[in-house]
């Protein structure tokens, strides 16, 4: 009697472990998407299928807008980003940050092209030029700076504002 209950206990436990692990949950990766802190700015691409999102986590992070889905995250920058915008021909984007600086990026790749540095404060607002040869920029720094895309050259400025705070630039 004592060999067939120790078996019956046996064969119990298997079974008790076989389906405990026929219905346990299945392990999952579940990776983080999305911001973590403020977003700043948003955009759309010029054809509407993407969009980009500029977060004080220091990223720009690029979406699918159909599906929700984030397809890559740029992450280059030291401070918060500010203002974001894409090339009329959607290759390429801008991010304008607190840390100074105006980023260049290819879109397919995410790689950072070019690096503008010039203002002495944050950088609130970037554009493109309608033809894609200038970036305008301003900053808390009280100026626009026109940048020449191809030769990162700083043309002069746009000096005079009295008050902090230029928060948008454009190109019509």
């Amino acid at each position: 009697m004592k060999k067939s209950l120790k078996l019956f206990i046996i064969l119990c436990s298997l079974l008790i472990v076989h389906y405990s692990l026929l219905f346990a949950q299945k392990p999952e990766l579940v990776l983080p998407m999305g911001h973590t802190e403020a977003v700043n700015s948003v955009c759309f691409s010029p054809d509407g299928k993407y969009a980009l999102s500029g977060s004080s986590d220091n990223t720009i992070k690029l979406w699918e807008v159909n599906t929700g889905r984030e397809l890559r995250s740029f992450d280059r920058h030291t401070a918060e980003v500010n203002s974001v915008a894409f090339s009329s021909d959607g290759k390429y984007a801008l991010s304008g940050s607190t840390d100074k600086t105006i980023k260049l990026w290819e879109v397919s790749t995410g790689k950072e092209i070019h690096c503008f540095r010039g203002h002495n404060d944050a950088v609130r607002s970037v554009a493109f030029s309608p033809d894609g040869k200038y970036i305008l920029s301003g900053s808390d720094d009280n100026a626009m700076k026109l940048w020449e895309i191809n030769t990162g050259k700083e043309h002069p400025g746009f000096e005079g504002h009295k008050k902090r705070n230029i928060k948008c630039s454009l190109f019509t």
